[in-house]
């Protein structure tokens, strides 16, 4: 059964995504004033943040000890100003969520650093994006870059702009104690309803602390790859973070219920722009093959169109994993690979 409440009027809706785009249009002009924005990145062959090879110049690398001089910080809550040049479809809108839950992005002349101080375990919202495929010899150099801006972190998180899926010459990666994760980003214009929607979940954005416990309790459930105790806390934190996006009507998320059990979840938010992504989708493992996980994308991007002006779905997939299939049967596209550079086993 769908059933999916509109939380906050149109006209909110509406009042929120006009303050975000007049906030988002003064920087840009701002920038474009300063020649702030970063350079198009239109090579898959990323020197290093301190290869000796560039002597440096316009847009250059700089020596280790001036990094700091060189930012620019483009503060949170402004999506598009980082993501502006950035070719990957994935990488933009992983951007445009996280700079609406408040993570700085900064530039540097090379590359983004993205920080999430209220997260600091979330590997993907405290990362850089290098601007393309690191070139031969570079790879160490980029490491270091990673630990300059991040000292006291416990991983290593490097993001690679691109949509061909080049990732760099894996033994040198190999060496470094890195190896290449490859995701499918996809896209529809229309989400299609799934063959064998499932009739007796009650589906709905949810409402309410309890609700909300209950996601945590299935993100819980689903976990099958991380220490307990970590990844509970992580998932707290980062469901907190979707749960002030959808106070602050960028989205929302939504839940399948079995007789008043959340069997079933997932998110999808939006900048007000018309380009949607979804977060997490999840499903219980002792409610699976039931239809809940197509039922769920389909009713949130209906919910999305209506009251969120969505005109674009953004899907980021393991296309080693079966859910890819279905996404595909829903109407999703192939569109591009996205590359995550990390040690192996901690992706």
């Amino acid at each position: 059964m769908y059933r999916l409440p509109v939380s906050n009027t149109r006209m909110l809706r509406a009042a929120v995504f006009a303050v975000a785009a007049v906030r988002a249009n003064r920087t840009i002009a701002r920038m474009e004033r300063h020649g702030e924005f970063a350079r198009p990145h239109d090579s898959h062959d990323a020197r290093g943040p301190d290869d000796p090879r560039d002597p440096g110049g316009p847009g250059g690398p700089r020596p280790e000890d001036e990094t700091s001089d060189r930012t620019r910080d483009t503060g949170a809550g402004d999506p598009s100003l980082p993501a502006s040049h950035v070719a990957s479809l994935g990488y933009r809108t992983d951007l445009m969520l996280l700079a609406l839950q408040g993570s700085r992005i900064e530039r540097r002349d090379r590359y983004l650093v993205v920080r999430t101080p209220d997260n600091p375990t979330f590997h993907w919202g405290n990362f850089i994006l290098l601007p393309g495929a690191p070139a031969a010899g570079t790879v160490q150099p980029w490491v270091r870059a990673f630990h300059r801006e991040f000292p006291d972190a416990g991983h290593i998180a490097l993001g690679v702009d691109g949509v061909d899926g080049a990732a760099g010459d894996p033994a040198e990666l190999a060496t470094a104690d890195l190896t290449a994760a490859t995701n499918t980003v996809m896209t529809a214009s229309e989400v299609r309803p799934p063959a064998r929607p499932n009739l007796r979940a009650d589906v709905r954005m949810l409402a309410g602390d309890e609700d909300w416990r209950q996601a945590l309790a299935l993100k819980s459930a689903a976990n099958e790859d991380f220490p307990p105790a970590a990844h509970r806390e992580f998932a707290r934190r980062k469901l907190a973070a979707m749960r002030t996006l959808q106070d602050g009507g960028f989205g929302g998320w939504f839940g399948a219920f079995d007789e008043g059990r959340m069997v079933a979840g997932l998110g999808l938010f939006t900048d007000g722009s018309g380009l949607a992504r979804y977060q997490n989708v999840a499903t219980h493992p002792d409610h699976r093959n039931r239809g809940l996980a197509g039922t769920l994308v389909h009713a949130a991007a209906a919910h999305a169109v209506a009251h969120f002006g969505a005109r674009r779905f953004v899907m980021v997939a393991d296309p080693d994993y079966v859910a890819i299939r279905l996404y595909r049967a829903l109407g999703f596209t192939d569109a591009e690979k996205q590359i995550q550079l990390e040690p192996p086993g901690r992706s």
